[in-house]
């Protein structure tokens, strides 16, 4: 069935040296259409006027330009099938062509395609360097066209069906993004009035609630004073108490020894009241009578 489309020109393959090759990695799987690919990224093309095919394979983008039309429904890149052939190595392979192509694949992924008329050991070394390969394949030209047909006809029909020929006209793209660009604009000022329009309400609502924060702070510290005055008059109380009891109770004390004192027909001769101690000397006939005395 292939070579069926083959002849009847129904599908062809893009030469590298007539393509400019892109490849973006996504953090997540790809899924675009035409036309997101073709707003996304026909900036990118070299060519002012030209056509695209793009391929999408998990979180990677392939995208083909090439500048002249060629007559076919389906299209393959040569790139593409070199590296379906080699999908499971990490290698800069080299076809001895005139000029040589380079295809590099790595991690099951084609990264570049290029053409050098060429290749020297400085050269390739620093295709090692850049991509993180060390191996290197080198295709005989007499042995590449097998290559190709082989890589073809391993294709499924879900790669043929999402190769083709897709034309790129940025003017068309210019004027759909100048067509849009008025009504994003009011869009996008609609968001910014809306978000104004919060900002300010926040902004009202803060000195609202700052003017009933400060109205309350104010009734706080009156209050505050207030307890602050009733404290130091009413420590001022206590200290007076203190003070007045401790005399009350001393000369309770001391009325209570005379007497003890005279009950036992006894004499004081000395006595001390400091702090919370108490020193009396006594001049008696029955000391024990008037100690128990004392300390009822």
């Amino acid at each position: 069935m292939i070579n069926f489309f083959l002849k009847r020109g129904k599908i062809a393959v893009i030469p590298i040296q007539s393509s400019f090759y892109k490849h973006i990695l996504f953090d997540q799987p790809v899924k675009m259409d035409k036309e997101a690919v073709l707003l996304n990224y026909s900036e990118g093309s070299p060519f002012t006027e030209g056509n695209i095919v793009y391929k999408t394979e998990d979180k990677s983008l392939y995208i083909w330009f090439y500048k002249e039309p060629i007559n076919a429904t389906t299209l393959i890149p040569e790139s593409y099938l070199v590296y379906n052939y080699f999908k499971n190595e990490d290698a800069i392979i080299i076809i001895d062509d005139h000029p040589q192509k380079i295809v590099v694949v790595k991690d099951g992924r084609l990264l570049s395609q290029s053409i050098k008329k060429d290749i020297d050991k400085k050269y390739l070394n620093l295709l090692k360097k850049e991509y993180g390969i060390s191996k290197e394949i080198v295709i005989k030209e007499e042995d590449y066209d097998t290559l190709l047909q082989e890589s073809l006809y391993s294709l499924s029909l879900s790669d043929f069906a999402k190769f083709s020929d897709v034309k790129i006209d940025k003017n068309f793209y210019t004027g759909i993004l100048e067509k849009i660009a008025l009504p994003s604009l009011v869009v996008v000022f609609a968001l910014i009035s809306i978000e104004y329009g919060e900002y300010f309400y926040i902004k009202a609502d803060i000195s609202s609630k700052t003017a009933k924060y400060r109205e309350l702070k104010k009734r706080n510290d009156q209050i505050r004073s207030q307890i602050d005055d009733l404290e130091n008059e009413a420590q001022k109380f206590i200290r007076f108490a203190k003070r007045n009891s401790d005399g009350l109770f001393k000369t309770k004390l001391l009325s209570f020894s005379m007497d003890v004192i005279k009950e036992n027909n006894s004499t004081m001769i000395y006595s001390q009241f400091a702090g919370d101690k108490a020193v009396i000397v006594v001049r008696t006939p029955n000391p024990n009578k008037v100690l128990n005395g004392l300390l009822q």
